[in-house]
């Protein structure tokens, strides 16, 4: 009776070890130092960014690795970044996908888009005075671009809403003025063809001001503004 069962045990061992070897064939190797993300497509593939740090050469590099549906990879593309750089955020406008970094020390952000074929097709670099007023990446994209949140360089308080398009123009810009406290926002989405934002000021450790605005998503230009007060 037992060896009526040998085959089929062969069989399921062959089975097993088969998909173990197509596991690892799929596998990344992992870098200690470096930073990952992934990064969906909108086709149902993806792309893992391996952000590494080259101290002997003060600069970074970003390993783009394409990977199919069914999870094999297809490419690869290595860009380099500046010096220490950290994944700021990403979001998806159609077949583009626009990805940011920035560099604490080199004062930089940079914004790449990237293809459905994981090939870099635009860059942009800012580079600005102080770290704090580095732009980042805010996490929703329109059909004809995408949304940055910044601070002023002149006066850090403020804090400034940019919308651009996949060339990296500018096509509107809304600041949010401060004399004394700082302004942060603490909640902001788009919905349909309107940015809502709340945004607040805080006074003190008790006390806050506060508004919500909503914005025309097209234009930046303000539908409703609602102030509200409230002290604990």
């Amino acid at each position: 009776m037992k060896h009526k069962f040998l085959p089929f045990f062969c069989l399921i061992c062959c089975f097993t070890f088969l998909k173990d070897l197509q596991a690892q064939s799929n596998s990344i190797n992992l870098n200690k130092t470096a930073q990952y993300q992934i990064l969906p497509l909108h086709n149902g593939s993806f792309m893992v960014a391996e952000i590494i740090n080259m101290d002997q050469y003060q600069r970074g590099e970003a390993n783009f690795i394409l990977y199919d549906s069914l999870c094999k990879d297809q490419s690869n593309k290595i860009i380099l970044l500046p010096w220490q750089p950290v994944f700021n955020g990403s979001v998806s406008a159609g077949n583009l996908k626009i990805v940011s970094f920035f560099s604490a020390v080199n004062n930089k952000t940079v914004f790449l888009t990237m293809d459905s074929l994981g090939q870099q097709v635009n860059r942009k670099e800012i580079e600005v005075k102080k770290a704090m007023q580095i732009p980042s990446l805010i996490a929703f994209s329109s059909p004809d671009g995408f949304f940055i949140i910044s601070r002023s360089e002149k006066q850090w308080k403020d804090i400034i809403i940019t919308k651009l398009d996949f060339q990296y123009n500018t096509l509107w810009e809304r600041q949010f003025k401060q004399e004394k406290d700082p302004v942060t926002i603490d909640k902001l989405e788009k919905i349909g063809d309107k940015i809502f934002i709340f945004k607040q000021i805080r006074a003190g450790s008790k006390n806050y001001q506060g508004s919500l605005l909503v914005l025309d998503e097209k234009t930046g230009k303000t539908l409703l503004e609602k102030n509200l007060t409230s002290s604990s």
